[in-house]
């Protein structure tokens, strides 16, 4: 079909007129010929507006039928050589020309407006009375489509499937390892088509995606020493794009573990987060470092062992920077200082707070009640925030020995915490009574039917899913708890120590040897909707979703895999 025929069906399809001639109301005298000039020149400027507009939503439309084409079938196996040259362009590039049309559509819509209603354009020119500008003007003025040539409404009318965003950090945008894509209800047989496969050697770091980028810590030697090394990579691609140290990788034992086929691989825990143009790592030895995302050169940096009395803790810090507007939070201070908030941008120091000595976990940010708060797992327990002052708002005590590296999870205005090494798990319910917070134990298991080191479970509609068990590394089971009693649901054995993310009433399972799982999140039954072994090594990091792509990793390789989005 030629390109004439494709505007028009669009345009039919949109229900627009062509907008045909350029004025045919003849020359009465000289006195009006200025303004059929610029009558003339006016319909020039919306013919070239809706012609743009047009080829804009066609390049939209066409891509994303060949993207759906190419992503759903194809072994997993086929390499990035072979798909050279026909790989549709990615979801962000759709929602940039979505957001080009969405300005010019915008534009177009307010002029017509104008006409119609006898703007300023009316009055001086007479435009509403011309063929061009009235047959267009009027037929637009009435149809709804006009409503939505706004930047909201477009993205709407443009039949966009879904959301596309970032996984900027550690368990993603929110830090709760959930995302707002959507993604296909079931996989091929052959499996997920597999994008690109680079080696990622040593360490349990997960990606982190943002802006066309992924990133993630390794273990590199360097003039003979094993040096952690922050990189980047592209999203599409896997070529790396920078490499940048972030300290000596001397790891004091703990990481190694696993099955007798698969373990090994100690190296870096924490994940980096990305906010704008700035990278944040929070090092073992609890340097926070921020690179510039483009480069990997060092923005600023602040050693929380030296400059806040900071003591690290067995095994080293496993814990990822929480990023939330312009804040970066980290823990590891000495008294006094134990919690810190510090400027993404300059790196200045916000606030400084508390006792609590430091766990392994990762903070997150909810809000309860209708108030935002960060939440940290210390190694006296439970610890919430105020993210503007790092006032305490509540505590919740919950025990601690050798190791705890599961972040809080929250559900409404339950939380949820868990812990290895015999603690077990416990949730409380936060209630507030005039200005201040109370944390109400609601249940409480002791020893390891509940217990997780690390792997932290996700939360929707008031059910835990994750893979909630102590050192059962191979076979340790996927599990369905109720967030509010501890009443387990159901349990699927054979994950191991993996991790899970969500999106929609989909949970993506990374299991500990490599494969991924696609379950359906029902609290009544185990459903498995897709299954297939995607990278080799120990696992023990989380998946990232991101724009239609799934990241995930291992001690010895990371891979990107296509998840097909759907209407």
């Amino acid at each position: 079909m030629g390109a004439g025929a494709d505007f028009s069906t669009t345009m039919s399809r949109l229900k627009l007129p062509l907008v045909k001639g350029m004025g045919s109301n003849p020359a009465k005298a000289a006195q009006v010929e200025m303004r059929q000039r610029r009558e003339l020149a006016m319909c020039g400027r919306l013919n070239t507006n809706v012609l743009v507009m047009n080829a804009m939503l066609l390049e939209f439309l066409q891509p994303r039928t060949s993207v759906m084409r190419l992503r759903g079938v194809g072994s997993q196996d086929e390499s990035v050589t072979e798909q050279k040259g026909r790989t549709a362009p990615g979801l962000r590039g759709h929602t940039n020309r979505i957001k080009a049309a969405v300005g010019l559509t915008s534009s177009l819509a307010a002029l017509l407006r104008d006409a119609a209603t006898g703007g300023s354009w009316g009055p001086t020119w007479g435009l509403s009375n011309h063929s061009c500008v009235g047959s267009l003007s009027a037929q637009l003025m009435k149809s709804t489509l006009l409503k939505s040539f706004t930047a909201g409404g477009l993205l709407l009318a443009c039949c966009c499937e879904g959301v596309a965003e970032d996984w900027p950090q550690y368990r993603g945008p929110r830090g709760d390892g959930i995302s707002a894509e959507k993604i296909i209800s079931s996989w091929p047989s052959s499996g997920l088509k597999r994008i690109w496969k680079v080696e990622t050697p040593n360490g349990f770091s997960s990606f982190a995606a943002s802006d066309g980028r992924v990133f993630s810590l390794v273990t590199r030697n360097a003039g003979g020493a094993p040096i952690a090394m922050c990189v980047a990579l592209d999203a599409n691609t896997g070529k790396e794009l920078w490499a940048a140290p972030t300290g000596v990788a001397n790891f004091p034992g703990g990481g190694d573990a696993g099955t007798e086929e698969n373990n090994g691989g100690d190296g870096p825990r924490s994940t980096p987060a990305v906010r704008a143009d700035k990278v944040f790592v929070y090092s073992a030895d609890m340097v926070l470092h921020c690179l510039d995302a483009k480069t990997g050169k060092p923005v600023w940096r602040k050693d929380i062992a030296k400059e806040f009395n900071g003591k690290n803790i067995s095994w080293k810090s496993a814990m990822s920077p929480l990023i939330d507007g312009e804040s970066v939070y980290v823990t590891g201070g000495g008294p006094g200082e134990s919690m810190l908030a510090f400027n993404a941008n300059t790196g200045a120091l916000l606030w400084k707070g508390g006792d609590e000595t430091m766990t392994h976990a990762t903070p997150v940010v909810a809000s309860i009640l209708g108030v935002k708060q960060i939440i940290l797992l210390m190694q006296s327990g439970l610890v919430s925030l105020e993210p503007e002052s790092g006032k305490a708002l509540w505590k919740f005590p919950f025990p601690y020995r050798t190791a705890t590296g599961c972040s809080p999870v929250v559900g409404g205005d339950v939380v949820f915490c868990s812990a290895g090494y015999g603690i077990g798990a416990a949730a409380c319910q936060v209630v507030k009574n005039g200005t201040t917070f109370e944390a109400k134990e609601i249940w409480r298991v002791r020893g390891d039917p509940l217990g997780c080191l690390w792997s932290t479970p996700v939360q929707k509609d008031g059910y835990l899913y994750g893979m909630i068990s102590a050192k059962k590394f191979g076979k340790g089971p996927l599990k369905c708890v109720d967030i509010k009693t501890g009443t387990v649901k159901w349990e699927q054995p054979g994950f191991g120590a993996g991790n899970v993310v969500l999106a929609g009433d989909r949970l993506v399972a990374l299991t500990d040897d490599g494969q991924t799982v696609l379950v359906e999140a029902d609290p009544s039954r185990y459903k498995e909707l897709g299954r297939m072994k995607a990278i080799n090594g120990k696992c023990w990091s989380t998946p990232a979703l991101s724009e239609g792509h799934l990241y995930v990793r291992s001690t010895k390789e990371g891979a990107c895999l296509e998840l097909v989005s759907q209407r």
